[in-house]
């Protein structure tokens, strides 16, 4: 048939020859036309030869389509009419196919009419899609909080999640239909192709979990099945965050630690279950005690403190307090000792504070201000310690 009318087309062009030779230039040679007309038909039998479709395709198919093996010829997804059969489109898409039996999702519910309507091809954009204008609600996954600031790509890239045995996983795994060729189809097999760039998958993707799209930083003990618990569309943290560490967390929130910020705990904001004993977070302390403090980067051993072993963090410090000051702690210190200690604690940290005070005045390196740093952070968990290198730095600044 095509054959055929190559044929007809190469004979009604040496024909027109002819009869342009007599109406426009009666005095040359016919010989001379005619060579010239087996000239150019050759020209245009070799070419048409070459992609016999160039004689009824109006222009290249669209980035999508274009080297598909599958739509290599016309009939793929024409009739013996000009019109595309729709039929035909749910060959190679199955997906849409599924949705329209299922009446579910945006094709199965609100569309009407010819897949051609909608996706023209022999264009560049074979998804004419006002982004304003489209109701993400009519598909399956409406857009709350969030979501509905973001661009359509963020979601719809090529790379997205994919359920399974759907066409978004089938490209994802880089097969479609019978071949195992995706390089116009945007696939991770031919990244550098135009098509890559602009693929975006609108149909298929996992969506039933928040974690389909975005990473989890919990760690193991927080289950990332039901985000909702704990957040909301809005966003991450905030006003949308309705996570309740008393209830939800291993670890109730006292006065003192109500006023600590997350981050102070949870370093980076990698929100995940931290040990709930005191050393867990505040081992540097716990160290102090026990003579370990790190100066400078080096940890030194100092004089362990008088109560390292003996006591609980608790014993001295009251966690339904939001804050306590030295006055405070001196009255940890006749709780179990006599009010002499009481004062004894007061004057050993006033004593210290001014050690620390004219200690920066006089500093002049940084390794004698790291010492001091140091003596301040032990302070009066080794009271003996503290004292005996903030009264070395002091004496060798005084020389």
């Amino acid at each position: 048939m095509r054959l055929l009318g190559l044929v007809i087309v190469l004979s009604l062009l040496a024909s027109a020859v002819v009869v342009w030779h007599w109406a426009v230039r009666p005095e040359t040679s016919l010989t001379h036309d005619l060579v010239l007309a087996e000239r150019l038909v050759e020209d245009v039998a070799r070419r048409v030869l070459a992609d016999p479709f160039q004689l009824v395709m109006p222009a290249d198919l669209a980035p999508h389509h274009r080297g598909v093996p599958e739509l290599a010829s016309c009939d793929a997804c024409h009739g013996l009419t000009s019109n595309v059969q729709g039929d035909k489109c749910l060959v190679c898409h199955e997906d849409v196919a599924e949705r329209l039996e299922q009446r579910s999702g945006y094709h199965g519910v609100n569309l009407r009419g010819s897949c051609e309507g909608c996706h023209a091809d022999h264009q560049e954009a074979l998804i004419l899609l006002d982004q304003e204008a489209f109701r993400h609600d009519q598909a399956l996954f409406a857009l709350t909080g969030a979501h509905t600031s973001l661009d359509c790509a963020e979601c719809h890239r090529a790379a997205a999640p994919a359920l399974p045995g759907t066409r978004a996983a089938a490209r994802a795994a880089g097969v479609f239909g019978q071949s195992d060729s995706l390089d116009a189809l945007g696939s991770p097999a031919a990244p550098s192709t135009p098509a890559a760039a602009a693929r975006m998958n609108y149909i298929g993707l996992a969506h039933e979990r928040c974690s389909d799209c975005h990473e989890s930083p919990h760690a193991d003990g927080v289950s990332s099945q039901d985000c909702t618990r704990c957040h909301a569309t809005g966003g991450w943290g905030g006003s949308e965050l309705h996570f309740d560490h008393d209830t939800q967390a291993g670890f109730q929130l006292d006065a003192t630690h109500q006023a600590v910020a997350c981050a102070a705990c949870h370093e980076s904001q990698v929100y995940r279950p931290l040990g709930s004993d005191c050393v867990s977070c505040h081992v540097d302390v716990d160290g102090y005690l026990r003579g370990q403090v790190v100066v400078a980067g080096v940890l030194a051993s100092w004089t362990p403190g008088p109560h390292a072993g003996l006591l609980s963090c608790r014993d001295c410090h009251d966690t339904s307090a939001p804050s306590q000051d030295s006055s405070d702690f001196a009255q940890a210190c006749a709780g179990c000792h006599t009010p002499l200690h009481a004062q004894l604690y007061l004057d050993r940290d006033a004593h210290l504070r001014g050690m620390l005070i004219e200690g920066r005045r006089l500093a002049r390196t940084d390794a004698q201000r790291a010492r001091l740093d140091a003596v301040e952070r032990v302070g009066s968990h080794a009271f003996p310690a503290a004292e005996q290198h903030a009264a070395d730095v002091l004496e060798e600044l005084r020389r």
